[in-house]
């Protein structure tokens, strides 16, 4: 349970073993409402594990995993499917941007907001009046999350051909239109050079300023952990080494060894 009304997710002793390989080992952390939290620690640390554990890609083999949802009640995630997240209000993006290229950026949003609709199958099939009123509020509100990442000159273009960033951009669009108040982004710099990573930074600093939605992110560029996370958990072999700010975490011996190799001669 979480006693805390602050603490939007707490992840106690979760564990995930493949065979002999403990991917993820004993971990503990709690994210709380509104915060930027990022998971970080070196190739093959059991990072994109947890968010698997989490989403129920993977049913862990052991540990809770509590989540306090839209409606402010307390979610056990181990009973949830996978495809519940969202109606509990998690969203996820993951490593590889994962849109439909033959749809406009426009109805790339509309898509991922099916789950919200109220209209059933039969007003889809005779196109109801209804039907019509709720994509007409849908496409408007796509706009407004367009105009919002300051992408909405792309609305009605495909995706195809658009530089990165960009697409990045419309992939956290997407997640927008199912009304999270967890965002869970997979490397969400992976792909990016330098000017574009600085920019998804402010994107996903404004997403969770103007939006008040908690975002967790794993993500290997130390320079965007540093710049937008309110507190950092690092990993290493699916065991945590740290736990902090991203100062406390830059000074963690253990991280540096971690990531640098023992720096003793350093």
């Amino acid at each position: 349970t979480i006693e805390d009304p602050s603490i939007h997710l707490n992840i106690s002793n979760l564990k995930m073993y493949f065979g002999g390989v403990k991917a993820v080992n004993d971990l503990t952390f709690h994210v709380k409402k509104g915060e930027i939290f990022g998971l970080i620690g070196p190739n093959g640390a059991g990072k994109t594990t947890v968010f698997n554990c989490l989403t129920q890609f993977y049913k862990a083999t052991s540990g809770q995993m509590v989540f306090r949802n839209k409606e402010d009640k307390i979610v056990d995630l181990y009973q949830r499917k996978t495809h519940d997240m969202i109606t509990e209000g998690i969203a996820r993006s993951f490593q590889n941007v994962e849109l439909i290229w033959e749809l406009t950026v426009l109805d790339n949003l509309l898509v991922a907001s099916h789950s919200l609709l109220v209209t059933n199958y039969l007003d889809h099939m005779t196109h109801t009046k209804k039907l019509i009123r709720e994509e007409s509020v849908l496409r408007t509100k796509g706009m407004q999350v367009l105009k919002n990442l300051g992408i909405e000159s792309y609305a009605f273009r495909s995706p195809y051909g658009l530089p990165y960033g960009i697409l990045k951009k419309v992939e956290l669009a997407r997640t927008l239109m199912t009304d999270p108040s967890l965002i869970i982004l997979d490397e969400p710099a992976a792909g990016l050079n330098d000017a574009e990573t600085k920019d998804l930074a402010k994107v996903i600093k404004k997403i969770n300023k103007d939006y008040g939605i908690t975002i967790f992110l794993v993500e290997h560029d130390m320079g965007l952990v540093m710049s937008i996370c309110d507190r950092v958990c690092a990993i290493s072999f699916g065991r945590m080494i740290g736990l902090g700010t991203p100062k406390e975490i830059q000074e963690n011996p253990e991280v540096r060894k971690a990531y640098l190799g023992d720096d003793s001669d350093a």
